[in-house]
């Protein structure tokens, strides 16, 4: 199972700030970034959430986001690290992770998702990932793509998984790691 920050079982408070700590406080990042290993990062948002709590209330929604929770930490690898980004917002940073691996990782938390039984309405994600190696050379660069990413798969019709290479692909052409 992952490591998860136990904000994730509380909801208590935000924890965006440790998803950032973990990328940039990790002596790994910097290992993995020295060895040209890779590092992906995978952003998720619930979609429609908002609308959910506002039909069904933030108590339902509550027990909405720790099932999630328990979904990816269920999915996760032992060594990704599961976090809630605030909200009804999630990031998992996956170590010596690629991007076709990151991509499948993020198509298997979004199927088991919408897969599983939800008491009252279907629950699916939006997913945006961003890999590192050598580029982006600072964690904020790896969140900022893969929310980028994240709103592209909003935008495209929700429920689905977008990597910055597929936005992105002819800027970094030359900058981005074989896959």
């Amino acid at each position: 199972m992952a490591k998860v920050l136990p904000v994730v079982e509380s909801f208590s408070i935000n924890c965006g700030r440790s998803i950032q700590d973990h990328l940039s406080g990790s002596s790994q990042w910097y290992g993995l970034q020295r060895c040209h290993h890779p590092q992906s990062l995978i952003m998720l948002d619930l979609d429609e959430f908002k609308l959910f709590n506002d039909v069904f209330g933030h108590v339902e929604g509550d027990t909405v986001l720790k099932e999630v929770a328990s979904v990816l930490c269920t999915e996760a690898r032992e060594t990704d690290f599961v976090a809630r980004y605030g909200g009804e917002e999630f990031a998992v940073n996956l170590m010596e992770t690629d991007s076709q691996g990151a991509c499948e990782a993020a198509e298997r938390f979004r199927s088991a998702i919408e897969g599983r039984p939800w008491p009252h309405r279907k629950v699916t994600a939006s997913f945006g990932v961003a890999t590192m190696t050598p580029w982006p050379h600072i964690p904020q660069e790896l969140i900022e793509h893969a929310d980028k990413a994240l709103y592209a798969s909003k935008a495209m019709g929700r429920n689905r998984v977008t990597h910055i290479y597929n936005l992105l692909g002819a800027q970094l052409e030359g900058r981005s790691p074989a896959a």
